[in-house]
C-alpha cells in the first residue's frame, strides 16, 4: 500500500513539474548572457504566427503597428523566448531591449 501511494506522489510531482516547465525549445539559439537564468514561465504569451526564437518586450510584429509581439505579462525591458504555439518564457531584463538594438528574433512567420 505504502508503494502504491509512493508511486502515485511521484507520478503527480512529475505531471506538475511538466506543466510548469517553461517554453524553452532546444533549437532555439539562446544568446550567452543568457544560458545561465532560468526562463520563467510566468504567463506570458506570444502572438499567434511568431516565430520561435528570442525577443524583448518592445518588438513589435511585422508590418510596424501590428502589435506587440508578447501579448501577454508584457514588460518591455524584459527579454523573452517565444516557442511553437504562442508559449512563452521570462528570462528577465536585458539591458538592450528598448534599445535601437533591441533583440527582436526574425518576427512572425510569413511576414518575410
Amino acid at each position: 500500500m505504502q508503494f502504491r501511494a509512493l508511486l502515485i506522489l511521484a507520478t503527480a510531482s512529475l505531471a506538475v513539474a511538466a506543466a510548469v516547465e517553461p517554453a524553452a525549445e532546444r533549437d532555439i539559439a539562446v544568446p550567452a548572457e543568457l544560458v545561465g537564468r532560468a526562463c520563467v514561465a510566468n504567463g506570458c504569451k506570444c502572438a499567434s504566427g511568431t516565430i520561435p526564437g528570442i525577443y524583448c518586450g518592445s518588438c513589435l510584429r511585422p508590418p510596424v503597428g501590428n502589435g506587440a509581439v508578447i501579448t501577454a505579462k508584457l514588460n518591455v525591458h524584459h527579454v523573452y523566448q517565444c516557442g511553437s504555439g504562442g508559449s512563452c518564457c521570462d528570462y528577465g531584463t536585458a539591458s538592450d531591449c528598448m534599445t535601437p538594438h533591441a533583440r527582436c528574433a526574425s518576427g512572425i512567420a510569413g511576414s518575410g
